[in-house]
């Protein structure tokens, strides 16, 4: 009997950059597998839109993606995402300014909140589609550099806390 009698014998190929050995031992993100499944899930991921910005997509929305805007799609709430470039030199505050000029002057309610870095700024307002009302949330995360836009489209007014937390959530990862 030799002495290698008991060991396991040494798989061939195994290698710790092989793509089939990191598939079974290595731990892997859980937002980042989930996100990439493009049908609604049943839980909340954060959603890696860009190099530069991710955002929580909420339980029951499915991501569509065209071009450089990103949408998360429900039955009865719609996320739209835009993200933009902005000179360096401006200030976050400017950028939102730019990109809110010409917007509704009647609104339902306003908010601004500073948060580690990122300036967000957000107005709400019910409009009417076909008859139907329909609650807009018009939400700027902005960074030296770069401004996200966050449009929460939702049927039931008792989904703005849904859409301030979606608003909140973008991050820019510099």
């Amino acid at each position: 009997m030799s002495s290698d009698a008991g060991r396991r014998p040494a798989v061939s190929g195994r290698r710790e950059g092989a793509t089939l050995w990191r598939v079974l031992n290595e731990e892997w993100d859980r937002d980042d597998v989930l996100s990439r499944i493009p049908h609604a899930l049943p839980a909340t991921v954060r959603e890696r839109v860009t190099d530069k910005w991710s955002l929580l997509r909420t339980a029951g929305l499915a991501p569509r993606r065209r071009g450089d805007e990103f949408r998360s799609v429900g039955p009865s709430r719609t996320v739209v995402l835009d993200m933009y470039t902005t000179p360096a030199e401006a200030g976050a505050a400017e950028a939102i300014a730019l990109l809110t000029e010409g917007a509704p002057t009647r609104r339902d309610g306003e908010s601004t909140e500073p948060d580690s870095g990122v300036l967000r700024q957000a107005f709400w307002l019910t409009t009417t589609v076909d008859g139907k009302a329909r609650h807009e949330f018009h939400g700027y995360a902005a960074v030296p550099g770069a401004i996200a836009r966050v449009l929460c489209i939702h049927d039931d007014p008792a989904d703005l806390s849904w859409a301030q937390e979606t608003w909140r959530s973008p991050r820019h990862h510099s």
